[in-house]
């Protein structure tokens, strides 16, 4: 990996929140709940790029997680997480795939969740790296 690779993904994981905020306000909630799910995918890559020096090619979010599990050893709190969130973690990495290949349309309340959602995750993110 390269030296500065988790800030280039982290960098791209900020530009993808920022569009979800502005599809979601343009009303195109297919496309922003698709670029909740980026925003989330290319963040936990950064912060598991950053921790380990690489991550999981993958895009299951739940998988991610895990790694960052596995990482900072916050296993308990992790999979808590998860199982509190599970449906919508799933909503979320099903935006991947029928924003590219189904046909599937988002509500409103849906993509406001799953935006506040990406911003709490963010924040619990912080608080697992930063306790020891």
């Amino acid at each position: 990996m390269e030296e500065r690779e988790h800030e280039y993904l982290e960098q791209r994981a900020k530009d993808f929140l920022n569009t979800a905020k502005e599809k979601w306000e343009a009303g195109l909630y297919h496309l922003a709940a698709f670029c909740v799910e980026q925003y989330l995918q290319l963040y936990l890559k950064a912060v598991l790029c950053e921790l380990a020096g690489d991550y999981p090619k993958t895009h299951g979010l739940r998988r991610l997680l895990r790694g960052l599990a596995e990482v900072t050893g916050k296993k308990a709190d992790i999979e808590a997480f998860i199982a509190k969130h599970a449906v919508l973690l799933g909503d979320i990495e099903d935006a991947y795939i029928t924003a590219r290949y189904i046909p599937r349309d988002f509500e409103r309340e849906e993509v406001v969740a799953m935006v506040h959602f990406a911003e709490a995750l963010t924040t619990e993110v912080k608080r697992w790296r930063s306790q020891p």
